[in-house]
C-alpha cells in the first residue's frame, strides 16, 4: 500500500527547496563579486613603506591605521591612497554610470564600516544634477587641466551608520592626488 503525500505538504515542501537554491545561487554570486580579499589591483605604497603613518580616527588610540595602499588609475590619471585595517573589500572597476552611461564610475572600495567609495572622472553640471537624485553623497570635487572629478560614497545597507565611515572616508580622501 502506497502512502500519498497531502498537496499542501508538497507545495511546502517545492517552496523550501526554491528559497534554498535560489539563496544558495544569490549567495554564490554575492561571494564571486565581492571575495574576501584586498584584490591584486591595491598595491604597496613604495614611496611611505619605510615610514608608519598613524592617522588617528575619532580621537582614539586604539583605532591607528598604520597600513596604507596606494590604488593608481593610469586612465583618469589620479590615484587614492586605502587603509587596509578599514577596508572590507577592493575590487576597483570602471562602469557606465547607471544614470547615464556618458559619465564614468569608478568603485574604489567598501570600507568595513559599510559605506562604498566612488570616483566619477571628467563630470559637469549637468552630471551634479543627476547625482543629487541617487544615494551617493559627496565627499569632493576636485579639478585638474579644465576636468573635474566627483568623489562620494554610497551606505550600503540601512543598518550602516554614516557617522563611522566619515572620519575614515575624510582621511581616505585627503589623500586623493592627480598623477598628472
Amino acid at each position: 500500500m502506497q502512502k500519498k503525500i497531502s498537496t499542501l505538504v508538497g507545495v511546502i515542501i517545492i517552496i523550501i527547496v526554491a528559497v534554498i537554491l535560489f539563496g544558495g545561487i544569490f549567495a554564490w554570486q554575492y561571494l564571486n563579486k565581492y571575495p574576501f580579499a584586498t584584490g591584486p589591483l591595491i598595491e604597496n605604497d613604495q614611496q611611505n613603506q619605510n615610514q608608519t603613518q598613524n592617522l588617528e580616527i575619532n580621537n582614539s588610540t586604539e583605532n591607528k591605521i598604520t597600513d596604507w595602499r596606494t590604488y593608481s588609475n593610469s586612465e583618469y590619471n589620479f590615484e587614492i591612497r586605502l587603509p587596509i585595517v578599514k577596508v572590507f573589500e577592493t575590487l576597483p572597476e570602471t562602469r557606465d554610470f547607471y544614470k547615464d552611461s556618458s559619465y564614468k564610475e569608478i568603485y574604489i572600495a567598501t570600507l568595513q564600516a559599510g559605506c562604498d567609495l566612488y570616483v566619477y572622472p571628467k563630470i559637469d553640471d549637468n552630471f551634479l544634477s543627476i547625482i543629487k537624485t541617487t544615494k551617493t553623497n559627496q565627499l569632493l570635487i576636485e579639478e585638474n587641466s579644465g576636468q573635474k572629478y566627483y568623489i562620494g560614497y554610497r551606505v550600503a545597507s540601512s543598518a550602516v551608520s554614516v557617522e563611522e565611515c566619515l572620519p575614515v572616508l575624510n582621511q581616505i580622501i585627503s589623500t586623493f592626488k592627480f598623477t598628472k
